[in-house]
């Protein structure tokens, strides 16, 4: 950074953004005002004004509607977070963890299909097939099945050996049942499951670039974090800085007040 703010020569400033709202610009503006070595730059923000409100509990903050980016200063703080859009049946990503959940919305969409009469390829049918206990299919009867071939739910069941046709909870009876009650509080709050996750979990150092319709910024520091804060507080002043101009409407931002607050 120090090398760049040294260069000599012509240097191309932006002065509209087509992104940031009115108020989240004030809050941008006071951030990146605390960093000492930089290069001013001033622009302007969309006529829209958009909203920022604060919260001390992050259960306050509703999101059953709209994008979001949940963004927090390191992994592990988004832990708690994610067990909160657990519990609310809200459809979400943690961009550190890989999903377990999506090959089983992609048969219960998949089973939901063939229970309407569809006829589905062979290796839509395994993938049902292994969310399926023995109660429910005699899985040795599958070996029959030709891999190429498309089948409906009534040649399951007359000839390879699939003995439900009972909504997609009953019938994919070996999938966890944590799993099961979160899908099903999601589809109860109408997510889009066909769809790619409309909250995204994230640290701000892994979020730059994305945008949302909605930021929610996570202002707890950890200890270490605190400490290189106050041997060099710009740093963690331009990365909150890049965390705030995530959002194209509105801010929301909140602390646990368990380690140092940031802003």
């Amino acid at each position: 950074m120090d090398s760049f703010i040294a260069q000599t020569g012509k240097i191309l400033n932006l002065t509209q953004s087509y992104r940031i709202p009115r108020v989240v610009h004030d809050v941008a503006m006071k951030i990146i005002g605390r960093v000492s070595n930089r290069l001013t730059k001033k622009w302007e923000p969309r006529t829209y004004a958009g909203t920022l409100k604060r919260y001390h509990d992050f259960e306050q903050v509703d999101m059953t509607k709209g994008e979001w980016l949940i963004l927090a200063r390191t992994r592990y703080m988004l832990n708690e977070l994610e067990e909160t859009l657990y519990q609310k049946g809200w459809y979400y990503k943690n961009k550190f963890k890989k999903s377990y959940e999506e090959d089983l919305y992609e048969a219960i969409t998949d089973w939901e299909k063939l229970r309407q009469g569809a006829s589905l390829e062979y290796n839509k049918i395994e993938k049902i097939f292994s969310f399926i206990s023995p109660k429910n299919l005699e899985k040795e009867k599958m070996f029959g099945m030709v891999k190429d071939s498309f089948y409906n739910i009534t040649q399951l069941k007359k000839d390879f050996g699939l003995r439900t046709d009972a909504v997609w909870y009953q019938a994919l009876d070996d999938a966890s049942s944590r799993k099961v009650e979160y899908i099903r509080k999601m589809r109860s709050n109408g997510e889009e499951l066909n769809k790619k996750p409309r909250i995204l979990l994230s640290t701000i150092h892994g979020v730059k670039g994305g945008e949302a319709q909605n930021v929610v910024l996570l202002t707890d520091l950890s200890l270490n974090t605190q400490k290189g804060y106050e041997r060099n507080p710009d740093d963690e002043n331009r990365l909150f800085y890049v965390g705030a101009t995530r959002t194209k409407e509105n801010l929301r931002k909140f602390t646990y007040y368990r380690t140092q607050r940031f802003l």
